[in-house]
């Protein structure tokens, strides 16, 4: 690991803040819309409650997500069904080949 100096400022880092860094960083974060779709394709797939908890997205908007941009731009199939709790559970079909 390395230590490097971030927003030093001009009277010689009186306000200087540090962060680690590791040198061979390797990509682990998804985008929220990669995070939707893997909780999509689970078997029980996902509730709005779980996917804004994932995202911090707000109920509407987790809503549009999955009618715009995951229904009608990416063209899957988005079901839904309630379980016996009263919850509305909402999944990805799995394509047929």
């Amino acid at each position: 690991m390395r230590l490097g100096v971030v927003g030093r400022s001009a009277s010689g880092g009186a306000h200087m803040k540090e962060t680690i860094m590791a040198k061979n960083t390797t990509k682990t974060t998804r985008t929220k819309k990669e995070t939707v779709l893997r909780l999509l394709k689970r078997s029980q797939g996902a509730s709005i409650a779980e996917i804004e908890k994932a995202t911090g997205w707000q109920p509407h908007t987790v809503r549009s997500f999955l009618s715009a941009t995951v229904g009608k731009k990416m063209g899957h199939k988005v079901t839904n069904d309630v379980n016996k709790s009263g919850v509305r559970r909402y999944r990805i079909e799995k394509e047929e080949a």
